[in-house]
């Protein structure tokens, strides 16, 4: 793990400017701490998150998709549920913004368990593709599961909560 000042961090990684850490192919764990005299939970939960993206690549061999790998990451960092579902404006899964990500995810977890996710991430591993892992122990392709939630999004009481949430 390297831990950097704010600006060195930015510099050093590349990381867009939204971004306080990341994970990279060479396996290392890069996070920007600035002048940290103890960790705050602001900064544990975004080392956890770092550290989980580095435990899902291991599992999957790098194959999880990135949606996958950036919703797991928060969902596993940050165990607090969301204020509210976020609008779904993505057509395909691969074009989730990092809330939808979340979301998803959430909801892959709350379907069918912890455990399904783990054992996809671990098929994968094993040279499963995501198709093969997901229908093999979630019971359906990753196109369906997204349609499905896609479409309980959409639905005039989900509508109606986002509209009406500050």
């Amino acid at each position: 793990m390297l831990l950097y000042p704010r600006r060195t961090f930015h510099l050093q990684t590349g990381a867009p400017h939204w971004a306080d850490g990341a994970y990279t192919a060479d396996g290392a764990i890069h996070a920007a701490i600035g002048g940290v005299a103890r960790v705050e939970p602001d900064l544990e939960r975004r080392l956890a998150h770092e550290l989980a993206h580095a435990f899902i690549a291991n599992l999957s061999a790098d194959l999880a998709p990135r949606w996958l790998q950036e919703g797991l990451a928060q969902a596993l960092s940050d165990p607090r549920p969301g204020s509210r579902p976020s609008p779904v404006e993505a057509m395909a899964v691969e074009d989730l913004d990092y809330r939808g990500t979340l979301d998803f995810t959430r909801s892959l977890l709350a379907e069918h368990g912890p455990e399904a996710l783990r054992d996809a991430l671990a098929s994968m591993g094993d040279g499963a593709s995501v198709e093969e892992a997901f229908r093999r122990y979630l019971g359906v392709p990753v196109v369906d599961l997204f349609a499905t939630w896609r479409a309980s999004s959409l639905t005039p009481a989900a509508t109606a909560t986002l509209e009406n949430a500050p």
